[in-house]
């Protein structure tokens, strides 16, 4: 028989928004049951009404007879999870408070029927999410509280240990926790999860530690077993064959090969031991070897771009209408904790467009213009803003030029308030002007006329009296740290680059930087996926340098590497010879 919960539009409790009035059906008798109105205690904002009630139907899920309904809504946060089975007369008396606000969704994985937390709440504590198999819900005292050593828990989906924390399951992990798990998809064995903090979705493989008191309840769910009968390696056999020196090739597993020195005991494999290798060209590891590996991974499409051409021997002189891309101050920044909010930093740029979303502040937050305005020249700076948006915070978006050689102090630039909503000129900490009405299409512009007169513009409208100064400038963006992502477009500059730049890619074709999807190069040296030789025959491999606009390449052989333009850049001194090698570059599926 099939049976159904409903919860009723038209009664509510008489002293609050809660949902009270329910009532059960099944498929065999076609005889409503249980009408009543002990149900289920919700106080929703603005209550169950027509406009709010896709937010909050789906809380109410139900697995092999077992309904879960939870309390919480994405704005308001309510721990407790009501729990009852069919024609229960009072929804509410059985319950356990979980730990992120969460609902449950129905999950099968290795054939054991269950329910995932899913934190429904925005501002949910990130603890890791959890199984509990549906046979154990009748086992839960009355307002249990889940935590990290609840015994009625099968297993947390972060667990064990790691170089930060010594118990994952209770660490409260900002990033990449998977406390918003969705679905499993048992096919692929892989979660399903919505992560808030970075913000994005996501798709994690499950994986149990073999110390796991469950791992072997789960393991077929994510290793293939395979056995020896007699003939050939079958799927799901239980047989087994002795291997030993000679070289066995499993034909199932593209042909690997496996064979075992003879030994007893220490390092040797032997009897009724096991052991996990991950497995490419060859072993990467066992039990008498310690391997340490690194990767990195970009979310956008990549490319290796071969580097050919010579070093630059003049500056790439006038430019017109070049759109100005930006690269981190602090390329190098790296998140040391497992509780940190992760990533740090998001950046998505795409010539002359850039969306910052900083999860940090100071040096960390600000952003930097591979392109370098030289001193006592003229020039012209123009964007719009991508977003105006007064969301409750004091501090300050920053965005305009700047002096300095690394260490910078801010010129004329634009400032836009989150909390007033107010947008202005500032020279450094001097307030020169407050804008009138702008918006996201209004042209503002900076420039310089031969006088060394610098004046920050509205739709051609000047907006201050002209500020003098004759400096080097660079161009900064700092969105701060900010719920929201910040950005500026439609940014290009009219100026004169006096540095010897080599652009990555060729024009022929429209590869790398000269790519319309182009985003940039990795934007950190850590990675060290770039790799320049000068010379021929035996060339010297030069020293990448991933500083910012103002800093000066130091010297020969070293060339500093400009991400978000594709840009490599060489020291005035280094003579003429071949340039070789590769870079990474990074692009966008769609022009933005």
């Amino acid at each position: 028989a099939d049976s159904f919960l409903f919860v009723l539009g038209s009664i509510s409790s008489t002293s609050s928004n809660s949902r009270l009035g329910f009532v059960w059906w099944d498929t065999t008798t076609g005889v409503a049951a249980n009408p009543g109105a002990g149900g289920i205690s919700w106080s929703f904002s603005g209550g169950w009404t027509l406009a709010n009630l896709l937010t909050h139907s789906d809380h109410i899920r139900c697995s092999d007879g077992r309904w879960f309904a939870s309390g919480t809504t994405i704005t308001n946060p309510n721990n407790r999870i009501s729990h009852f089975t069919y024609a229960a007369t009072n929804l509410q008396t059985n319950y356990f408070t979980a730990r992120n606000a969460e609902r449950m969704n129905p999950v099968t994985i290795n054939g054991v029927k269950g329910m995932i937390s899913c934190s429904a709440y925005a501002g949910a504590s990130p603890y890791t999410g959890y199984f509990i198999k549906n046979t154990t819900f009748s086992t839960i005292p009355n307002a249990h509280v889940i935590n990290a050593s609840s015994a009625y828990v099968e297993f947390f989906l972060r667990n064990g240990s790691s170089s930060f924390v010594a118990n994952i399951e209770a660490d409260y992990a900002r990033g990449a926790s998977l406390n918003g798990n969705l679905l499993y998809l048992p096919v692929s064995n892989m979660f399903f999860t919505a992560e808030p903090v970075v913000p994005c979705y996501g798709v994690t493989p499950f994986l149990l530690d073999p110390n796991h008191s469950k791992y072997g309840v789960y393991k077929a769910a994510f290793w293939k077993d395979y056995g020896w009968d007699g003939s050939a390696w079958v799927l799901n056999h239980t047989g087994s064959k002795t291997v030993n020196s000679s070289n066995e090739i499993i034909s199932v597993i593209d042909n690997m090969g496996l064979s075992f020195a003879n030994g007893v005991s220490g390092t040797s494999f032997v009897a009724n031991e096991w052991f996990i290798v991950a497995i490419g060209a060859g072993v990467f590891k066992d039990n008498g070897l310690t391997y340490n590996y690194s990767f990195t991974y970009s979310l956008y499409p990549t490319k290796q771009i071969s580097l050919t051409g010579n070093v630059p021997q003049t500056p790439l002189g006038p430019l017109v209408d070049e759109p100005v891309t930006f690269s981190p101050l602090v390329p190098d920044l790296t998140s040391t904790g497992f509780s940190s909010s992760a990533p740090q930093t998001t950046i998505i740029q795409n010539k002359g467009m850039v969306v910052s979303k900083p999860n940090t502040t100071g040096n960390n937050s600000v952003l930097v213009a591979d392109q370098l305005i030289p001193a006592s020249t003229v020039f012209d700076f123009r964007f719009k803003f991508l977003n105006l948006n007064a969301n409750g915070s004091s501090i300050d978006q920053k965005f305009g030029l700047a002096t300095g050689t690394g260490t910078y102090t801010y010129g004329v630039h634009f400032r836009y308030n989150r909390l007033s909503g107010v947008l202005a000129v500032y020279n450094n900490n001097t307030l020169l002007e407050t804008v009138v009405n702008p918006s996201l299409d209004d042209v503002f512009k900076i420039e310089r006329n031969g006088s060394n007169a610098v004046v920050a513009y509205q739709n051609g409208v000047a907006l201050h009296a002209a500020v003098t100064s004759s400096s080097q400038f660079v161009i900064l963006a700092d969105a701060y740290t900010n719920s929201i992502a910040w950005g500026w477009w439609d940014m290009k500059l009219t100026y004169t680059e006096n540095r010897r730049v080599m652009r990555v890619g060729s024009a022929v074709g429209n590869t790398g930087s000269y790519s319309p999807k182009f985003s940039s190069l990795t934007y950190s040296s850590l990675p060290g996926d770039a790799k320049v030789l000068i010379g021929s025959g035996s060339p010297i491999t030069a020293v990448l340098e991933y500083t910012s606009a103002g800093v000066a390449v130091t010297g020969t052989g070293k060339v500093k590497v400009c991400p978000g333009a594709g840009w490599l850049i060489f020291h005035d001194s280094e003579a003429d010879n071949p340039v070789s090698g590769n870079v990474t570059a990074h692009f966008i599926l769609n022009n933005l």
